[in-house]
């Protein structure tokens, strides 16, 4: 009834014959051809690993190892025989069929040798075939729920991955480390230490149904005591799919952006599509030192290093400067020249100062009163520079008459600040000032005055 048994009462013949020549969907050695025996024990002898042979020879020898693996195997050899079935994943997993088998048997083997001493630590066998929930993972899940405790975020992950019933888009498995950041940070967010499974009254059954006929009247299935299957009800798996969608959407654009450009996964301009605390850790401690540094003296520094600082290219695509000033913003930090404000873009050579915001929003730059104390300021850097130095005594002075403008929020007067210290070090010409100057009222001209 084995068949994987090699009877050495049946004939087998030395010719040669095609090792790819097809075998019945059931093979078994018995009734394999006098040629086809041959050919079998000759691919054993040489260590069953050329992958150019029939896959029904494969599933033969691999009922072999089912039989002795689920009805003879003593502990000590059981990992001998798991290792030598992943041997064979490894030459022939491409087939989703073997694959299947192969890898339900280990997942069985594996949790029936743990379940009277089960540990937390998540399966990783498998996990991302969208073809049915691994055994293991789906036993493990139960604990969480029998115990009330909290579910970590890897192993949600894990279940967010493996369940063919959650819809994951390209992004998942084309940014596939990325989407796993993306899942945790959504996944704290929306659970704290972890989500909690509800306890459900259907209890856990787990079943083996074997690849060879041989093993066919044999029930292979394990007691899982009381744990739940987490599968019986639907709350958990429709949270989790909210959660997949939400971290998909976090890295959607850098998906994009890496299905047009697979060859800059690495740049500045590729991480500026994602949220910054997804960006790389090397990117996120230089921005940390530049909160410490530049951002908090407003001391100015070229766009050239800036970019340098953050991974970029001296010469950047056109699109750079304003994503990157749009993402400091949304990080609480301004930049003077306010490209955001149609300021013409700079070279890499220019100046730019970083300064701190109190919050992202930062309006109130179209109102004729932020527009005078702007000239004001710039004015005011002219005249300190008319004798070829600007002196802390100026800068003292100028921030003093800042503080006093309360019309304008600590945003704006923040702003008026880094452009003064801006514009001593890279002037406004005095025609453009002179233009600036000529279109406003008398009044306006009169409070200018008088600044």
């Amino acid at each position: 009834d084995e068949p994987s048994l090699i009877d050495s009462s049946l004939r087998i013949d030395r010719r040669n014959v095609d090792p790819s020549q097809a075998l019945p969907y059931w093979p078994s050695y018995s009734i394999m051809s006098p040629a086809t025996r041959y050919r079998y024990i000759q691919w054993l002898a040489a260590g069953a690993k050329d992958r150019d042979v029939e896959l029904g020879y494969a599933f033969v020898y691999f009922y072999g190892l089912e039989r002795r693996l689920l009805l003879e195997a003593d502990p000590a050899e059981r990992e001998v025989l798991l290792a030598e079935v992943d041997r064979l994943l490894r030459i022939f997993g491409s087939n989703g069929s073997f694959w299947g088998y192969a890898r339900r048997l280990r997942e069985f083997v594996e949790l029936r040798s743990q379940l009277n001493s089960p540990t937390d630590d998540l399966p990783t066998f498998g996990l991302s075939l969208n073809y049915e929930l691994p055994s293991a993972l789906r036993f493990g899940l139960g604990r969480f729920a029998r115990d009330q405790r909290p579910l970590p975020a890897t192993w949600a992950l894990s279940w967010a991955l493996s369940d063919p019933l959650i819809s994951r888009r390209t992004p998942v498995t084309r940014c596939p480390d990325l989407f796993a950041r993306a899942f945790a940070r959504a996944y704290e967010d929306a659970n704290g230490s972890g989500m909690i499974l509800p306890h459900n009254k259907t209890t856990l059954k787990l079943t083996y149904n074997p690849a060879s006929a041989g093993l066919r009247g044999h029930n292979f299935q394990l007691d899982c005591g009381n744990v739940p299957d987490v599968l019986a009800v639907t709350g958990p798996r429709k949270k989790l799919q909210a959660l997949v969608e939400e971290a998909t959407c976090l890295i959607d654009l850098y998906s994009r952006f890496l299905g047009r450009h697979g060859d800059q996964a690495e740049t500045l301009e590729a991480y500026l599509t994602l949220p910054p605390a997804l960006w790389p850790a090397s990117i996120q401690q230089s921005m940390t030192s530049l909160r410490k540094t530049i951002v908090s003296t407003m001391e100015p520094l070229s766009y050239g290093e800036l970019l340098n600082r953050l991974g970029g290219t001296a010469n950047p695509a056109p699109n750079v400067i304003l994503d990157l000033t749009r993402v400091l913003q949304e990080g609480q930090i301004g930049v003077e020249p306010d490209v955001l404000a149609g300021v013409k873009k700079p070279m890499p050579s220019d100046l730019m100062v970083l300064f701190p915001l109190t919050s992202q929003v930062n309006g109130g730059r179209a109102t004729e009163e932020y527009r005078t104390a702007s000239l004001t300021v710039a004015l005011s850097a002219s005249l300190a520079l008319a004798d070829g130095e600007a002196s802390d005594a100026e800068l003292i002075s100028i921030e003093k008459r800042i503080s006093m403008w309360d019309h304008l929020d600590e945003n704006l007067q923040t702003r008026l600040r880094a452009q003064y210290r801006l514009q001593v070090r890279q002037p406004a010409s005095l025609s453009a000032l002179k233009a600036k100057v000529g279109i406003l009222t008398l009044g306006q001209r009169l409070e200018l005055g008088r600044a």
